[in-house]
């Protein structure tokens, strides 16, 4: 069962509470780990997904294999349902994300891979808005943004497939951090309203000042 916590904000406490959501512990996570450091194959991660198919990494490790092997469309279907069980496992009765899902909890990782997968698959089939949304819900729900979606949110405004969005800003470099910070503060500020919650974050929790931002 998730575990859903009902959290006051710190700041104003007559605001509504927020929801939070962080997955459950799971077993088959710490085998998932110890298999990857042995000499194993894919049935041995297959036999995980049938174990306990909500833990969603052992999924996109198989459809990564499965790609190497030139089985798109078994890749995509294993992608297309590990999104599908993702999306159900954090949306509420009435469709809605939590407030926060933070990816500093290593039990939520392998929800947010399989979020990010689904946005990336359907960024990949021209369905931008689509996308746009999961991103702007993975944004907000953590937004001390470990994964990175702010970029997904502005190279998705500026209207770049996929292809080009990972050319611009994830390239083979020795200085990955820099060229991306480059990048950011370069497209950034054309779309000030997808970064306002995000940069208020930054100075009130971080304390960060607004040229660290972009």
């Amino acid at each position: 069962m998730v575990r859903v916590y009902m959290v006051r904000s710190k700041r104003n406490t007559t605001k509504r509470a927020s929801r939070e959501f962080t997955d459950k512990d799971r077993a088959v996570m710490s085998e998932y780990y110890e298999i990857l450091d042995t000499d194993h194959d894919t049935e041995d991660i297959r036999k995980l997904i049938k174990r306990d198919p909500d833990f969603y990494d052992p999924y996109l490790y198989v459809a990564n294999d499965l790609r190497k092997l030139g089985r798109e469309t078994e890749a995509r279907e294993l992608e297309d349902e590990v999104f599908k069980r993702a999306s159900r496992r954090v949306e509420d009765k009435e469709g809605n994300w939590p407030d926060e899902m933070r990816w500093g909890f290593l039990e939520n990782r392998h929800v947010i891979r399989a979020l990010m997968t689904g946005a990336d698959n359907l960024w990949r089939d021209g369905k931008t808005e689509e996308t746009l949304v999961v991103y702007r819900k993975l944004f907000r729900s953590n937004l001390n943004d470990n994964i990175g979606a702010r970029y997904a949110i502005i190279a998705l405004r500026l209207g770049l497939p996929y292809e080009e969005y990972m050319r611009q800003v994830w390239p083979q470099s020795r200085m990955p951090a820099e060229h991306m910070d480059t990048w950011f503060r370069k497209h950034a500020p054309k779309f000030p309203e997808e970064l306002a919650e995000w940069k208020q974050y930054c100075k009130d929790e971080i304390g960060l000042d607004e040229e660290d931002l972009y």
